[in-house]
């Protein structure tokens, strides 16, 4: 054991002989009291320099009965016990208390302040090893100053390691424990105060018992230093602890009552800290149990404070706030910053601090975790679980440390971005669960991450970085409520594989929308889609698709230009509109309405497709132009009062254009501003019926239309503007085309059936060898214009009418074609071959109508039917100005009218045919008949025969054609002046007339001045036609035949010869 010297050495003292108030004292063996002299060796030893020594051997029991002062106690055998009564005290000056054995303070634990107390210089309580030495205080509960332990004047008291001090009271000393300090008394509390502490043994709370540490420093180790709650219960109050485990054992609790600081803890203890109670921490915590935030949930303010910089390297903090006020468990810094390590943070509270995570943050179900006030890192996980909410609440939350990358998870619960900025790593949401910004929020620093992601009514989702890559779904105002909600790019973005998916009010579209700032541009990548209900306002390429699905669903590109590579479409009943912007469009960008609406308002749509399909339209609600090559297919509705520019060189749209389709009293109308091809396309204008110019073709600048061969225009309206037609022109039955305003070229065909009509008014139209106009049971009108070339048909009860205008340049044609009364037809071409009838006048009105040839032209094919008002000639004419005429072998004049100019009659000239009660054509001018000419007259009654009549020249030759009709029998000798002109030359070489059964004609021709006459036969021998069987017939009929004259050919066998003469002869000598 450890001798009387060496502790006194080691308390550094001399070990003297004397008397007991100054010198060495021991007990003799046997149970006593203090005060009783026989039991001490030199006196009872009660003086500061007195010293005294327990060390006979045996089970005896020594009674502290009176207070003793002493230099020295030394008990240095385990067997005596010394027990000190209540109200006892024991003063120590010398610095060794040895302590073999048991000592006990208050043996009755009665209300009596008992105490061992150290003056004058440092103190050890030691015991020899193995022996025990235990120091056991033993207080009356309710007052702990009944057995406690009190240093003086800063001397520390070392407990040495091989000693024990249990028991029941306060330690007030400024303590050094190398041994152990136990609370070992069920329900009973032992309790460090007072001065400052060390630890480098063991204090404990044993099974039931409690240890207090009460406003004191207690600094932990060397050589180790544990404070151990085994089975029973440390409490902190107001104290630091610095160093040393913290440790638990067998249900032992450590609680902090009061705010208490520790720092450079270790151990496995699960702290407890109170309500109200604030933990200041310092330095390294490897704390691998939990520390729990407000135990009882209270509302009270209890929180973690980072006073320096603390590492928290493993363990849990569990924030308990009052669900009400998170502000009732949180984690601050003040000075420092919080740092984890292989920890975790998780429960409901708040972190406000400055705070970096290595380890885990979590909150759970039912439950709140709020990161708040000062910027955070993370690069460990940050998660909300199982319905819990994670807040990340006004601050920058750096979401990367060290080049590691950290995640925020929404794990089966939300997490809330709350007015802050994540910065890198990751975001992802799973099994149910959503991050939402619940207020305006940013997204920096390349976020990754998975899952849906909500941005509630009124609030913002800044993205301010290069690329962004989320598979997940971000809903943009999921409520659908009426507050502006949006997502915002502030740098030029890339975006991969997120939906986005905007819900916005639906009368206010600006509550779900995207938007950019400054140099931001949104790239949705091939992986993206935007879908939904809002608004896409900012600079974007769309590489990825945009859906708008269903009736009650519309998006709206608008604000800044945009580029489309992909699809952008409406379906199932949706609408996306394009307003006020120019949308470029890459090879693959199409625009497209799949039985739904696409809207282009205002818009430039510049390359690309337009397409419609399943029933879906894409409107123009307001004027827009094509340029840089947009095709498309399906329908396409210009409405009314707008205007669709096509500025580009082809234009291929394989659908119907529809200009005007309600027909409403407003312009409307497609522009080609330079050269365009249009192929495919059905172009149909629907104009108000009243008013052409609600649905037209225009051409601005250089423009010109050229309708391909796949092309047609149709309906009802106008085409202004310079046209190349190589397809088809053709209104709908009954409605009307009007081509005007600028020349046009048609190489195929421009046509009106059924009823419809085609005006062709005031402009030159320039047709190739296949240009052709058309009037198939409907009418192609001319006014004003000039055709240069092609063909003019009418069929099947159609007609082509003229409202003066000119043919040139080879114009042919056929069937009926009409000019109007008090209009021209002007020919200016060398030949006119129309295979039908030209009406001159059809209506018989009171108005100068004719035809005019300026250039010597033949007529080929043709009948022009004078149709004049009765009273004047001048209503039905033909005209030369300068020029000749001709009436080739197949043409016709016919009707009633009047001839001007100078004429060549090769055809047939037929004077009243089809002219009613009319039955002259005046010659004003001069008609020439050539050898292949006829003219034809058709006799029936004496006053109703057709007539050349007139003040002008005609020069007889070729045949004379007569025809007794309606069963007229004209009486024998009457006549009919069949020419009456001021001047007649000539005779015809042939007659083509009805002739008697003997062969002769049933008229006999005589040319008196200015007159061709038909005299009426009264039979075959009737030669000169007087009525009268006579000798001059006899002599008429001899100078014929001996001349040889044509008309010798008595029995019309195409000879003259004497079978002719005898069939002279012969009826002659009959008679009549």
């Amino acid at each position: 054991m450890k001798s009387t010297s060496k502790l006194l050495a080691a308390a550094g003292l001399a070990i003297s002989c004397g008397s007991a108030a100054g010198q060495t004292s021991s007990w003799i063996a046997g149970d006593g009291n203090w005060n009783n002299p026989a039991k001490w060796s030199a006196g009872v030893p009660n003086s500061p320099a007195a010293t005294a020594i327990i060390a006979d051997p045996g089970g005896y029991t020594i009674t502290l009965n009176i207070s003793a002062s002493l230099a020295n106690l030394q008990k240095v055998i385990p067997g005596p016990q010394l027990n000190m009564l209540p109200g006892t005290f024991i003063d120590l000056y010398g610095g060794v208390f040895s302590n073999d054995g048991a000592t006990i303070v208050n043996t009755s634990a009665s209300n009596n302040n008992t105490a061992i107390r150290f003056r004058s210089v440092n103190h050890i309580i030691a015991a020899d090893p193995g022996e025990a030495g235990e120091l056991t205080l033993n207080a009356y509960g309710p007052n702990l100053d009944t057995a406690y332990l009190q240093s003086f004047d800063g001397i520390t008291v070392t407990n040495d390691e091989d000693h024990t001090i249990n028991g029941c009271g306060n330690i007030y000393a400024r303590m050094n424990n190398l041994g152990l300090i136990e609370a070992d008394q069920p329900a009973r509390t032992l309790q460090l105060l007072g001065d400052p502490k060390t630890n480098g043994g063991l204090i404990i709370a044993r099974t039931g018992a409690h240890l207090s540490l009460s406003g004191i420093s207690l600094t932990q180790g060397p050589p180790f230093g544990v404070l151990l709650a085994d089975d029973g219960n440390v409490s902190i109050a107001s104290s630091s602890i610095t160093g040393g485990d913290l440790n638990s054992a067998g249900g032992g609790v450590v609680q902090f009552t009061a705010s208490s600081t520790i720092t450079d803890l270790s151990g496995n203890a699960s702290p407890l800290i109170n309500p109200g109670v604030v933990l200041l921490t310092n330095g390294i915590m490897v704390l691998t149990g939990t520390t729990t935030v407000n135990t009882s949930a209270s509302n009270n303010s209890t929180y973690i404070n980072a006073s320096t910089n603390t590492i928290w390297d493993d363990g849990v903090i569990q924030l308990n706030a009052y669900a009400p006020n998170l502000d009732t468990a949180y984690i601050q810094t003040s000075g420092g910053a919080l740092f984890t390590n292989n920890a975790t943070i998780r429960g409901r509270g708040r972190i406000y601090g400055t705070f970096r995570n290595n380890g885990l943050v979590e909150t759970g179900a039912g439950s709140t975790l709020d990161l708040i006030s000062t910027a955070k890192s993370n690069r460990g996980l940050m998660q909300a679980v199982a319905g819990g909410s994670l807040y990340v609440s006004g601050i920058t939350l750096t979401n990367n440390a060290d080049s590691v990358d950290g995640e925020l998870r929404a794990d089966g619960g939300n997490v809330y971005l709350n007015g802050c900025a994540i910065s890198d790593g990751l975001m992802n949401a799973l099994n149910a669960g959503r991050f939402v910004v619940a207020a305006s929020s940013t997204l920096t620093g390349g976020v990754m991450g998975s899952g849906p992601i909500d941005v509630n009514a009124g609030q913002l989702l800044a993205l301010n970085h290069a690329a962004w890559s989320h598979a997940g779904t971000l809903t943009i105002n999921p409520t659908a409520s009426n507050a502006g909600t949006y997502l915002r790019v502030d740098q030029p973005c890339s975006i991969s594989n997120v939906t986005v998916s905007l819900n916005a009010y639906a009368p206010n579209l600006d509550t779900g929308y995207i938007q950019t700032s400054g140099p931001g541009v949104a790239t949705f990548e091939p992986s993206s889609l935007i879908t939904g209900r809002g608004r896409i306002l900012g600079v974007s390429v769309h590489n990825g698709p945009i859906i708008v699905n269903g009736s009650a669903n519309t998006i709206e590109l608008l604000s800044t230009n945009k580029t489309n590579n992909a699809t952008a479409k409406a379906e199932n009943s949706g609408l996306l509109r394009i307003t006020s912007i120019a949308l470029s469009q890459g090879a693959s960008g199409q625009l497209l309405a799949d039985n739904a609406s696409v809207y282009l308002n205002s818009a430039t749509i510049n390359a690309g497709q337009v397409n419609a399909i399943n029933s879906g339209r894409t409107t123009v609600i307001a004027s827009s132009t094509f340029v840089g090559g947009v095709s498309g297919s399906g329908p396409l509705d210009l409405n009314a009062g707008q205007v669709l520019v096509v500025n580009q060189p082809a234009w291929n749209h394989s659908g119907e254009v529809l200009v005007n389709p309600g027909a409403g009293n407003a312009g409307t109308y497609i522009r080609f501003d330079q050269p365009c091809t249009v192929s495919n396309a059905i172009l149909h204008l629907n104009a108000y019926t009243p008013n052409l110019d609600t649905a037209y073709l225009q051409t601005s600048g250089p423009g010109v239309i050229t309708l391909g061969s796949s092309a047609l225009v149709t309906g009802r309206g106008r085409i202004y503007g310079s046209m190349i037609n190589n397809g088809t022109i053709r209104p709908e039955p009954t409605r009307t085309i009007e081509l005007v305003s600028a020349a046009k070229s048609n190489n195929a065909l421009i046509e009106a059936n059924a009823s419809g009509v085609v005006n062709i008014s005031s402009i030159a139209l320039t047709q190739s060898p296949g240009g052709t106009l058309r009037a198939d049971n409907g009418v192609v009108n001319l006014i004003s214009s000039t055709i240069s070339g092609g063909q003019i048909v009418a069929l099947n009860t159609g007609s082509a009418d003229v409202y003066s205008s000119t043919f040139v340049g080879g114009v042919s044609g056929s069937g009926p074609l009409n000019i109007i009364q008090g209009q021209l037809l002007l020919i200016n071409q060398p030949t006119w071959n129309h295979n039908g009838v030209v009406t001159i006048n059809p209506g018989s009105g009171n108005f100068g109508t004719y035809l005019r040839v300026d250039q010597n032209c033949t007529f080929n094919d043709v009948t022009i039917q004078l149709n004049r008002y009765a009273p004047s000639s001048d209503t039905a004419y033909i005209q030369t100005n300068g020029s000749v005429g001709t009436f080739g072998p197949t043409a016709t004049l016919a009707g009633a009218g009047r001839v001007y100019g100078t004429w060549n009659m090769g055809g047939t000239f037929a004077p009243g045919r089809d002219a009613g009660s009319r039955h002259n054509i005046d010659v004003a001018g001069s008609v020439t008949f050539q050898p292949s000419g006829v003219l034809s007259t058709d006799i029936g009654s004496a006053s109703a025969f057709g007539q050349v009549t007139g003040a002008g020249l005609v020069s007889a030759n070729g045949t004379l054609r007569v025809r007794l009709v309606n069963a007229f029998n004209p009486t024998p000798g009457h006549t009919f002046d069949v020419v009456s002109v001021g001047t007649r030359t000539g005779v015809f070489a042939d007659t083509d007339m009805d002739l008697f059964p003997e062969g002769p004609d049933r008229f006999y021709v005589s040319y008196p001045a200015g007159k061709v006459r038909l005299h009426a036969r009264k039979c075959a021998a009737d030669w000169n036609g007087d009525a009268f069987v006579n000798g001059d017939d006899y002599d008429a009929y001899s100078e014929l035949f001996e001349a040889g004259d044509p008309a010798g050919d008595f029995n019309n066998d195409g000879f003259v010869n004497g079978d002719d003469y005898d069939a002279f002869a012969s009826a002659f000598e009959n008679g009549c």
